[in-house]
């Protein structure tokens, strides 16, 4: 049977069968280094076993051919170029799984010439080509050497041979974006892989969504989609159990250098947290260097950014629970320039507003909105208080609201939005209170704000929300007048049981009744970041909590004066100040690291 014949429905025998077994007649190199010579010649006497024999010594020879012979042998093939159908599709793909990106420049510049050339001329090879141009991705052996997360000049060089042809393809072809990108999703690294595959895989992609816009967007969905899948599986509480266990470990072992190695190994020991930081480290600097230009913020490709990963946030990361890191990319992007926080901002209470949004999903936006506004110390004081007056507002809409029902209390699960809200401007206000009094304008818009009326209100925002935030606000809102909340949390604690009930009632809807208490999860997504590597990105952009005490007076007492001990001011940077009228004993005055917005106990 004719070899030329021999083709399957898919398009021909495939490359990874079981080779075929050169035969006798093929006896030495040099009758295969002659018909590179007559490579035309071959192919058109039709011969099937000198067909077979050349195809073997290609597929067999791979590395073991020179430069010199492998040049001759492209020359030969793109002379032949309209021969190449779909009847030499084995002579062709055992030429596209050739390593060429290492070689000399004479073989790079002759194999992208063929494969340019074939692709142009027979589109149906295209497909086969880029999977195998996008699969070099992942061949690097030594990228666990890299330096900043940067491949070397020689993997950077094979690198850039690659990304040239796929240019090209972009450019000349009009349905090469299309497959490249199937080829991408086919050939991301499953997230078991190593450290090194998955950088490599990483940085490779994010360069091609440079130079090709029109699938940019679906790349980033991709990687932010995969990166999800890393997050979740390092979560916080892992992440801190696998370094606490590896520094006992070292102490055990190398006392004496432990300090100078905790300097400079930058290793996440968690395999997960590892990868994570490692990709997450080199995203901050593509949407950098996406932005930037000579040092200069480019206005149009930061919006077009912003529109792009704003969606993919909306669409993965808002609905998803539990993610520790992956949302500082919009953190980092948001920093660039204050118009885009506002943007955020009102994208998110857009989301909070609307009647169609789920709760939990408005739950989770207005966890954001607090989030942002406590943590990022490039949001502006005015952009502060604008957001903490519309969310005053609304309370107080939602509040007159549910008086005008008689029954406004049944339904617990109906006001969860309601308490969330109440969460974050409790939260906003106790964490950057040392901006909000710093002056007798600003004390005077928290009086206007009315907080007192919240805190007293017939649904009970202290009973619900996060104990932590309520210490902590109840201490501020005392220490400057604007609410005392003492007398409400002792009535909670001594009247409203703190098991979760599945009534849905309220009892008599009054706030000083006995009843059962809602459990409403403290959700503030930009808590302490983690990760060591890529944590120099966010530390210059991010607010510590001012470790100062409040006294009984009001006056702040300034960390060096209080001087915690190393332990505490590592557990978290939100000091929580109980109060001597805070009952100690309940469960409001108890703090898990993993669950809060960034309090640690604290006594004055």
């Amino acid at each position: 049977m004719s070899i030329l014949k021999n083709t399957s429905k898919e398009g021909g025998p495939s490359i990874l069968q079981p080779p075929l077994k050169p035969r006798k007649s093929l006896r030495n190199q040099e009758i295969s280094q002659e018909r590179f010579q007559n490579l035309r010649a071959l192919l058109l006497q039709k011969d099937v076993k000198a067909y077979e024999e050349l195809v073997c010594y290609v597929r067999d020879a791979g590395t073991a051919i020179k430069d010199t012979e492998l040049v001759q042998l492209l020359h030969g093939a793109r002379d032949c170029i309209s021969m190449l159908n779909e009847n030499l599709r084995l002579f062709v793909q055992v030429l596209l799984i050739l390593k060429w990106t290492h070689r000399s420049e004479a073989v790079v510049e002759a194999y992208q010439a063929f494969l340019i050339d074939l692709c142009l001329a027979h589109s149906y090879y295209l497909n086969f080509a880029l999977d195998q141009l996008v699969a070099t991705f992942c061949r690097v052996d030594n990228v666990s050497d890299w330096l900043d997360g940067q491949p070397s000049e020689e993997e950077e060089k094979e690198f850039q041979n690659v990304h040239k042809v796929l240019k090209t393809f972009i450019e000349l072809v009009p349905m090469s974006p299309k497959l490249l990108l199937k080829c991408i999703r086919k050939q991301f690294p499953y997230h078991n892989k190593s450290r090194a595959t998955y950088v490599c895989y990483f940085h490779n992609i994010l360069e091609i969504s440079e130079y090709a816009p029109i699938i940019r967007s679906e790349i980033l969905l991709l990687i932010i989609q995969k990166l999800i899948i890393l997050d979740s599986l390092a979560s916080r509480k892992e992440i801190i159990n696998s370094e606490e266990v590896s520094m006992d470990v070292e102490e055990e072992q190398f006392s004496l250098e432990l300090d100078a190695k905790a300097k400079t190994d930058l290793t996440m020991k968690l395999d997960a947290a590892d990868k994570l930081d490692a990709c997450l480290n080199r995203f901050y600097e593509y949407i950098h260097n996406m932005c930037h230009k000579d040092g200069k913020l480019q206005p149009d490709i930061t919006k077009t950014l912003y529109q792009e990963l704003y969606d993919i946030f909306k669409q993965v990361i808002l609905p998803t629970h539990g993610t520790c890191h992956l949302q500082f990319i919009m953190f980092y992007l948001l920093s660039f320039k204050q118009s885009l926080v506002e943007t955020f901002l009102n994208a998110l209470w857009k989301e909070i507003s609307s009647p169609g949004v789920p709760p939990v999903i408005k739950q989770a936006a207005v966890g954001y909105i607090a989030s942002l506004l406590a943590r990022g110390s490039f949001v502006k004081m005015s952009l502060l208080q604008a957001m903490l007056s519309e969310w005053a507002g609304w309370i107080h809409s939602y509040i007159s609201n549910m008086d005008s029902y008689e029954k406004n209390m049944v339904g617990q699960k109906r006001h969860l939005v309601f308490y969330a809200i109440c969460q974050a401007l409790f939260y906003v206000v106790a964490f950057r209170h040392s901006d909000l009094v710093n002056n007798k304008k600003n004390i005077t818009f928290l009086q206007n704000l009315n907080l007192a009326k919240i805190v007293t209100c017939r649904l009970n925002p202290l009973c619900v929300i996060s104990p932590a935030v309520v210490n902590n606000f109840a201490c501020v809102t005392r220490a400057y007048q604007l609410a005392y909340c003492y007398s409400i949390i002792e009535h909670n604690t001594r009247y409203v049981l703190p098991n979760f009930s599945k009534d849905e009632g309220f009892g008599d809807g009054v706030a000083l009744s006995t009843t059962s208490r809602v459990s409403l999860e403290s959700f503030f997504p930009f808590d302490p970041y983690l990760l060591k590597r890529s944590k120099v990105k966010i530390d210059p952009i991010y607010n510590e909590y001012d470790s100062g005490l409040l006294n009984e007076k009001g006056v702040s007492i300034k960390k060096e004066e209080s001087s915690p001990s190393p332990e505490e001011d590592d557990e978290n940077d939100f000091l929580m100040d109980i109060d001597s009228h805070t009952p100690q004993s309940s469960n409001y005055a108890k703090f898990n690291y993993g669950t809060s917005p960034g309090f640690k106990n604290h006594k004055v």
